[in-house]
């Protein structure tokens, strides 16, 4: 089987048209999807517990509908008859560790420009609103979370 990465399309993946079939009349979409998969050098004892795992994430994922809860688009599973497992997720665009990275880039970056105080001052009030909406959004997949229990 061949390995796709976060950065391919899923229009890649041989089984891309059983999970979105194109009538060829209109374009199909273009969307980026993240491929989870078991590595294959696992032993056997550890792919049996990975497989079963994975099973449990799509047990749980196909029942989310929560927009700050990541959305599985399909399972491909046994492949070559070896028993794999490739979940099929909505690829983010970049994680909230990537963000806090950036948050304390740019508020580096406005501590060795003190001559703009009223600039500084506005791009400082944007990244706590990012920060507030992170955590929002956080709370709210939580709440949601835990209601689906």
């Amino acid at each position: 089987m061949k390995t796709y990465t976060e950065e391919r399309d899923l229009s890649e993946h041989p089984s891309f048209r059983k999970l979105n079939p194109y009538d060829g009349k209109s374009q199909p979409k273009r969307k980026r999807y993240a491929f989870k998969q078991l590595k294959r050098s696992l032993t056997p004892e550890e792919m049996s517990v990975g497989v079963a795992d994975i099973w449990n994430e799509v047990s749980c994922l196909k029942k989310m509908a929560h927009p700050n809860v990541i959305r599985m688009r399909g399972v491909v599973y046994d492949v070559g008859g070896d028993n794999s497992v490739c979940i099929i997720l909505d690829k983010l665009n970049r994680t909230l560790e990537q963000e806090i990275i950036r948050w304390e880039q740019e508020i580096g970056s406005m501590d060795r420009s003190i001559l703009k105080r009223s600039k500084t001052k506005n791009e400082m009030k944007m990244i706590w609103k990012e920060k507030i909406n992170a955590a929002y959004g956080i709370a709210c997949a939580i709440n949601y979370l835990h209601a689906q229990r």
